[in-house]
């Protein structure tokens, strides 16, 4: 790589984490960085493309300029969530778990709901314990938080245990799910595992969630249990790294 690139990358970078340059801040142009350190525009914009990738700053073009990306990290109780006691307080409450933990940081939570019923995938059929192409049920999120798009979470359910309820319309249950299985299905979950990983979004992914280049994304695979463990629901959460923290309690 160009050593003058790098130095000009360098630059700006560590002006960003001294806090020179706040999130939404305009950083310099391309033609000033290129004046005050005497090299051509072409080896800035690179410098900034590389910084773009990083996830330090966003689009933009020569003349207009860059903003340092802005990073509202919300710290996300991937465990907590679906606890008996949390779900009690939802039941209760009469909120789902994304309204009520979103609310309890202080926040508004939104969701835009979708339904969709396919032929389950080899994998989803292993974590759901169906055979590859069995129908299942997916009821889609485009959540949001203070109106921004934060995460795209869908969850799966083998259609024989979900017809006929209201898992099978495209409407809110407010209650929460864990809750309606519960108390109108006589299924109750036990128990849940949380598998994290993560991978870089893809183009419609990128562009639901409006992430910067360069910016990943955590998964979180999450399937409950019920008294005869087994499968009942798997949801599959997917997050921009730069807006989350996920964050697992255990007792002591």
């Amino acid at each position: 790589m160009d050593s003058r690139r790098e130095m000009i990358a360098a630059v700006i970078r560590d002006a960003i984490t001294a806090g020179k340059y706040a999130p939404g801040d305009r950083v310099p142009t391309e033609e000033a960085l290129a004046r005050e350190h005497r090299v051509n525009r072409g080896t800035v914009h690179d410098a900034y493309g590389d910084l773009e990738n990083e996830g330090i700053v966003g689009p933009g073009n020569g003349r207009a300029g860059r903003r340092v990306t802005v990073r509202d990290s919300m710290i996300v109780h991937v465990c907590r969530t679906e606890s008996r006691e949390r779900a009690a307080e939802r039941a209760t409450a009469g909120a789902d778990a994304w309204t009520a933990d979103v609310r309890d940081l202080g926040r508004e939570p939104g969701q835009q709901l979708t339904l969709a019923l396919e032929p389950a995938t080899a994998a989803m059929a292993a974590r759901l314990g169906l055979e590859p192409g069995a129908p299942v049920v997916i009821r889609r999120h485009v959540r949001t938080v203070d109106g921004e798009p934060s995460n795209l979470s869908d969850t799966y359910y083998d259609r024989e245990l979900v017809k006929d309820t209201e898992i099978m319309l495209p409407v809110d249950i407010p209650e929460g799910v864990i809750a309606y299985m519960r108390d109108k299905m006589d299924i109750h979950q036990v128990r849940f595992t949380v598998e994290l990983g993560a991978r870089m979004p893809t183009p419609d992914e990128a562009r639901q969630l409006r992430i910067p280049p360069g910016v990943p994304m955590l998964t979180e695979h999450r399937v409950g249990y019920d008294e005869k463990d087994r499968p009942v629901k798997v949801t599959v959460t997917i997050w921009p790294a730069h807006k989350v923290r996920l964050l697992c309690e255990f007792p002591g």
